[in-house]
């Protein structure tokens, strides 16, 4: 790794200490960390965006027939935003509150 790197809050933006604190010490690749990075995503989402945001989870797909499917990953969205692969979720925000909703489980898994 080269020392002379900047760390990511010695640019041209200024993050949040949560946000610093999810990149690896070279600066370059995010680290997957606690949920006060996830909050501090959703915080900023509401921040830059108004109204009603709807983030879907998705579903497994299907390959050459319905129950033959490939396997499940959540959209990158709600990936970022959430960090839990949650088949059929689905993350709202609205004014600033952030909500998830998470079909229940099948009893027979």
């Amino acid at each position: 790794m080269d020392s002379q790197l900047p760390p990511p809050n010695s640019g041209l933006i200024s993050l949040a200490p949560a946000v610093v604190d999810a990149y690896s010490p070279s600066g370059l690749w995010p680290t997957p960390n606690g949920p006060e990075v996830f909050r501090e995503r959703r915080r900023l989402l509401g921040v830059l965006c108004s109204g009603t945001i709807a983030l879907p989870a998705g579903w497994a797909r299907p390959r050459n027939f319905p129950h033959n499917t490939y396997p499940y990953r959540a959209e990158s969205h709600f990936l970022y935003f959430v960090g839990r692969s949650l088949e059929g979720a689905l993350l709202v925000l609205r004014e600033g509150v952030a909500t998830l909703y998470v079909p229940p489980s099948d009893p027979s898994d």
